[in-house]
């Protein structure tokens, strides 16, 4: 979904949708390149990168498109350059690395794929060194360990470079950037909307739709290009754009959709509000794994 990136607008694009399992909804515009690319930049952010990976991955498995299995390729990439092996999960990664390319290789005929492990496994390689290598080379197809090996050697492996490189983004369930836990607002704002833009969000009435189509549009021209401190009007507004993605009007979804995305992007991830929100949490796995 959302995490193949800016380019889910294409036709090679997918949205990770329902449950996991109906992932790739037949529908792709219902989410926004702008949106799908912002919740997956977010969501492991604010979920779990272990968690995110792990539903992405296991979303992007029936899909036929190579070009989908590209995108999720290069998503996971930058996964694991945010937040390096461990966080996303050694054994995850290389899991996925194997059979992944064995599935281009046999099923989808599609070097782009079976290259972009390769890769994948060489950056794994370049932040763990040997450990990775004994764990996940003999997992590997001959057909892949010799590249795998290739590309190891090219990266190389020196602790102290892999240490001083290591990533500095954390879920927010771990300490924020100061390293304490602290986070900061530093001059964010608060969250501003007029009251009948929350009661109209939340007016299940299905002749109301219009209303709801007024409300989201106030809220992305409010929150476009601001930078929000975390609140609980943030949590309230997060949580009725979520039920608007299931709106009985089908354009009203998008829309839920791009506003979700606006507000994600206006959120500071180091501030301590929204790093133990519960609520956002439960915001990000609902639009994970329902929509």
């Amino acid at each position: 979904m959302c995490f193949v990136a800016p380019r889910i607008a294409t036709a090679t694009t997918t949205v990770i949708h329902h449950r996991v399992k109906r992932a790739f909804h037949p529908i792709c515009f219902l989410l926004s390149s702008f949106t799908t690319s912002n919740v997956y930049v977010f969501a492991p952010l604010f979920v779990n990168p272990r968690f995110v990976a792990e539903a992405t991955i296991k979303a992007v498995d029936g899909v036929k498109a190579g070009g989908a299995h590209q995108e999720c390729a290069d998503w996971m990439h930058q996964l694991v350059k945010d937040f390096g092996v461990g966080g996303v999960g050694e054994k995850l990664v290389g899991q996925y690395c194997c059979d992944e390319f064995e599935k281009a290789r046999t099923q989808l005929k599609d070097p782009k794929t079976k290259d972009k492990m390769v890769v994948l496994a060489g950056l794994a390689y370049s932040q763990k060194g040997p450990t990775f290598e004994k764990k996940h080379l003999k997992s590997m197809s001959k057909e892949m360990s010799g590249p795998a090996t290739a590309e190891f050697e090219k990266v190389g492996y020196d602790k102290a470079a892999a240490a001083a490189a290591a990533p500095t983004k954390v879920a927010l369930g771990d300490a924020g950037a100061g390293g304490d836990g602290s986070g900061g607002s530093g001059d964010r704002e608060d969250l501003k909307l007029d009251k009948d833009v929350m009661e109209k969000l939340k007016n299940p009435d299905n002749k109301k739709w219009k209303d709801r189509k007024e409300a989201m549009d106030k809220v992305i021209s409010t929150v476009g290009g601001s930078d929000l401190k975390g609140s609980s009007a943030v949590k309230d507004l997060a949580k009725a754009l979520a039920t608007c993605l299931s709106d009985l009007q089908l354009n009203n979804k998008p829309l839920a959709a791009q506003a979700l995305g606006e507000l994600f992007t206006a959120l500071d991830a180091s501030d301590a509000k929204v790093r133990h929100s519960s609520d956002l949490n439960y915001v990000c796995i609902y639009v994970l794994h329902y929509h």
